[in-house]
């Protein structure tokens, strides 16, 4: 959304909008595509009410990180609902779907790559807050978390599952044991002290997650292979020798580089 309203209060959330067919499901909340004005929203709420600190969690992280270049766009809340922007090409776990489809004429490696770079900058956009995605445990669960721009960017969406953690607090992502073939080696522990996590997690992740928006192609694999000395370091068992988000945005960007002017 462009123009520039006052963000939409309880009055407005009642009377003007306008819920137009459910989108999907989850545990913690209802998902709805709705109508304000002449806009489509997206209009989410509360499904347990057990579940409604998860519920306010996300609410109060769209207000702290709310940044439309990294998140979609908060257009208000009243109590357990929530109004944010509507995104027509939905989520990245839909990305191979997309490109053999809608986005056919967009899918190259250029753009592909760009998806791993959008992606790994809203990490950084999020460690420099102190957050972590512990709604993380699969490459397709990952990605589930962010939306599609129209300008084909990302946008993480969720945000009910980002506690606070740096490299010297870390943080319980759930109650152990966790189960999932992205997590990283720190997560699985037995118990809850065994169990932490701090953002050299999402670090262990980047890896899987770029390799999967690459796509197949031959000419993905051969880059994947200039990855890989970028990526093996991601994947380091002590998390404290893991680079940072910082370090993997410029190597990324640095082999790129490299690719173009060896073409």
């Amino acid at each position: 959304m462009s123009e520039c309203h006052p963000l939409l209060s309880c009055k407005n959330i009642r009377n003007d909008v306008r819920v137009i067919r459910l989108l999907t499901s989850g545990t913690v909340k209802n998902v709805y595509l709705a109508k304000w004005k002449q806009h489509e929203v997206v209009l989410s709420n509360l499904s347990d009410a057990r579940l409604e600190p998860d519920f306010q969690h996300n609410l109060h992280m769209y207000k702290l990180l709310g940044n439309m270049d990294y998140t979609v766009q908060y257009l208000g809340s009243c109590d357990n609902t929530l109004v944010t922007e509507y995104f027509l090409l939905g989520s990245a776990d839909q990305l191979q779907t997309l490109f053999q489809s809608k986005l056919t004429r967009y899918d190259s490696l250029s753009r592909r790559f760009s998806l791993c770079l959008s992606y790994v900058t809203i990490l950084q956009y999020l460690h420099t807050h102190s957050r972590v995605m512990c709604d993380s445990n699969t490459v397709l669960k990952t990605l589930s978390q962010y939306l599609v721009h129209s300008d084909l960017t990302l946008r993480v969406n969720d945000l009910d599952a980002l506690p606070y953690a740096n490299r010297t607090r870390r943080a319980a992502c759930g109650s152990p044991p966790l189960y999932g073939d992205l997590l990283a080696p720190e997560q699985r522990g037995g118990t809850p002290e065994q169990a932490l996590c701090d953002t050299a997690c999402d670090v262990w992740k980047i890896p899987d997650v770029c390799l999967w928006l690459l796509g197949t192609t031959r000419e993905a694999e051969s880059f994947k292979f200039h990855l890989f000395p970028v990526h093996r370091r991601c994947k380091l068992h002590q998390a404290e020798q893991r680079p940072s988000v910082g370090h993997i945005l410029r190597d990324y960007r640095r082999v790129w580089e490299e690719w173009e002017r060896d073409l």
